[in-house]
């Protein structure tokens, strides 16, 4: 049944985070701000579609070749270009069933898997470049050097520059004594 006029704490703060981020240019990247656009979508559509959708259990995820499929998209467009539809167009599925298709064969949703690929390319980058913070945060699609920096200490409990002192420093020091 309806819920008209019944206030939504999840409706209410999908909306701000999604103003947040057109207010602030998308400063996590196009991929979260479609996220929150589509989970907005099945909050609303669960408190006032009528009548309600009869709910589908979807099982077994990706098959493994549109999974290696997406996987080997994903690792080639890193550096930002990516989007949902995109994903979903390339797996021939609607945008709802590959964000719930590929949760269910890799138990992250699109944009977690996004950023922990960024974040382990950007620990490599640290380990054996000596590429400035910036250009690594361009090169792996971060909004800005501070989103990187946000994004990796969240993944990792360092900042890229404490990170680069403890990993990728050694490979540096290493390099300068030959």
């Amino acid at each position: 049944t309806q819920q008209w006029g019944v206030p939504n704490p999840q409706i209410e703060h999908l909306i701000l985070a999604l103003k947040a981020e057109i207010e602030g240019e998308c400063p996590n990247g196009s991929l979260y701000g479609e996220s929150l656009a589509m989970a907005l979508a099945v909050c609303l559509l669960k408190q006032y579609s009528y009548p309600r959708p009869t709910s589908h259990v979807y099982r077994g995820g990706l098959s493994p070749y549109r999974l290696k499929h997406i996987i080997e998209f994903i690792h080639g467009h890193l550096d930002g270009r990516l989007s949902l539809v995109e994903m979903a167009e390339l797996a021939h599925m609607s945008v709802a069933y590959f964000t719930i298709a590929f949760k269910q064969s890799t138990g992250l949703t699109p944009h977690q898997y996004v950023l922990d690929c960024r974040i382990s390319q950007a620990q490599q980058l640290h380990q054996c470049t000596s590429l400035p913070l910036s250009n690594v945060a361009a090169r792996l699609g971060f909004a800005s050097q501070s989103h990187f920096t946000a994004v990796f200490r969240k993944h990792t409990s360092l900042t890229p520059r404490a990170y680069r002192e403890t990993s990728g420093g050694k490979w540096l020091s290493s390099r300068l004594s030959r």
